[in-house]
């Protein structure tokens, strides 16, 4: 058995007598001196003198006698390894390796979370013990590290099949899962550039579902629902100009709780309605604090006009309203900012789908609040600076869009 020399601390595991196998005595000074220090119990200055006598072994056993009556794991593994690097036998040196390996597991076993310097030392530890055949001891280090495959591997060799019957069902079930994965996202890709949105947020949060662990899908679903158009307003700009597309009718112009926003110090935050009666605009204020004007007099309740429509609302604010019908006669309003802030931007509405100006394309608010559809006449989608042709595109965020020789941006 290996033994600390004199110094009667308890074994920390199976050892091998170093004097029992035939090792001679070296009757010397620094022998002397070597024993003499172990019965003192000065086991490093013990092995200093044997390994001047040159008895590696002895030296080996006294570090070994060190490592066992050390307080704390750093001392211990320090004269293990010490052991270990004059060990003179492959065989001590595989039976340090054990207790240098059970050494490691033990304390990574007590510590429960590893640094990375930790987790180096165990995956070290854990080789070691494979290497000297301690399959079990070896198989505990890998399923700490969480190193399935290197834990198999070490069960199968133990012939453990009560651990590893279980652990080859769950690789199994991963595999399944990760197959489901793989097909799930290839269908999701498919579904996204061919304009399918819906879908391919379906089957996005399908595969985060099966594996809720892969941060890069939970990023995936964040970044598509981040780009996910909600409710019957889209900002967009056509030809280098701003849009804001209304699928419903009357709409509201307002600087904050409002269906389209129009910026401006006199702008009530829902300051007032436009509305549609065949060919006649429908105007109403809504109690707004400074008014909505109709040639520089306030509206009171709800007016009906013809023709084009300047409609103040306050003092540094107006947009130009105007009434007119689409091609299957569904009436919509066409409104302009003339004066304030938001000088120059356009916005359309009408119920349900919106012709898109300067194209032959519409836009189609499908089932209330839901992703956005354009039906075209020629569709081009840009996906990943690849464009993809489709008759139908239901919008995210960002997405660029091409109808005939008009870019159109999806600005939100």
């Amino acid at each position: 058995m290996l033994t600390g020399g004199g110094c009667g601390c308890q074994s920390l595991g199976p050892a091998v007598d170093f004097r029992a196998l035939g090792i001679g005595r070296i009757l010397s000074g620094a022998f002397r001196r070597a024993r003499a220090a172990e019965k003192r119990g000065e086991l490093r200055e013990a092995a200093r003198g044997y390994l001047e006598a040159g008895e590696p072994a002895l030296a080996a056993a006294a570090l070994v006698g060190e490592a066992e009556r050390s307080p704390s794991f750093e001392a211990k593994l320090t004269a293990l390894l010490e052991a270990r690097r004059v060990a003179p036998e492959d065989g001590l040196r595989r039976e340090l390796d054990v207790r240098l390996g059970r050494l490691v597991l033990r304390d990574s076993t007590l510590r429960g979370a590893l640094s990375a310097e930790e987790r180096r030392r165990l995956a070290e530890a854990a080789e070691r013990l494979e290497a000297a055949g301690e399959m079990r001891d070896a198989a505990d280090a890998w399923q700490l590290l969480g190193r399935t495959q290197e834990l198999l591997r070490c069960l199968e060799a133990a012939g453990d099949i009560e651990r590893l019957e279980p652990l080859l069902d769950a690789e199994a079930e991963k595999s399944r899962a990760a197959l489901k994965v793989r097909s799930l996202l290839a269908d999701h890709r498919v579904h996204r550039a061919s304009g399918e949105r819906t879908k391919a947020l379906a089957l996005l949060r399908e595969a985060a579902r099966v594996a809720p662990d892969d941060a890069s899908i939970r990023d995936m679903v964040r970044e598509m629902e981040g780009r996910v158009l909600v409710g019957q307003v889209v900002r967009l700009r056509v030809a280098d100009r701003d849009v804001v597309v209304v699928g419903k009718l009357p709409l509201v112009l307002g600087r904050g709780d409002a269906d389209v926003a129009v910026r401006g110090a006199s702008v009530s935050r829902r300051h007032a309605e436009i509305g549609v009666d065949g060919d006649q605009l429908l105007v109403r204020d809504l109690a707004s604090r400074n008014g909505t004007l109709i040639g520089g007099v306030p509206v009171r309740g709800e007016v009906r006009l013809g023709g084009r429509v300047l409609v103040g609302l306050g003092d540094d604010s107006a947009v130009e309203c105007q009434a007119g019908r689409a091609s299957d006669g569904r009436p919509f309003v066409h409104v302009e900012v003339a004066r304030g802030l938001d000088r120059g931007m356009r916005v359309l509405a009408c119920a349900g789908r919106v012709p898109l100006p300067d194209t032959q394309a519409e836009l189609a608010f499908e089932n209330g609040p839901a992703l956005v559809a354009v039906r075209p006449a020629l569709l081009s989608l840009r996906v990943e600076d690849e464009e993809l042709g489709v008759a139908r595109v239901e919008l995210l965020r960002g997405d660029v869009v091409r109808v005939g020789d008009k870019r159109v941006e999806v600005l939100g």
